[in-house]
């Protein structure tokens, strides 16, 4: 058996891939009712939620918005 070739990550694609946080119950709960909201899991509502924070730098505080600033 031969050790396979490095490949460039680009060539291996981005696949979904589902993985496991801990959160408090009232955090998942809001989470699940949020994503019946915009008709998607919360699996998938979470992803997209983590990787905007990833994409912004990992940002140490997040500031909520106003009430009446929601878009």
């Amino acid at each position: 058996m031969e050790i396979p070739t490095r490949k460039d990550p680009a060539e291996a694609g981005d696949k979904e891939r589902r993985f496991y946080v801990f959160a408090p119950a009232s955090v998942v709960l809001a989470l699940q009712a949020e994503g019946v909201a915009r008709v998607t899991d919360p699996w998938r509502l979470g992803g997209a939620v983590l990787a905007q924070w990833v994409a912004v730098g990992c940002p140490d505080e997040i500031k909520p918005r106003d009430e009446g600033d929601r878009g």
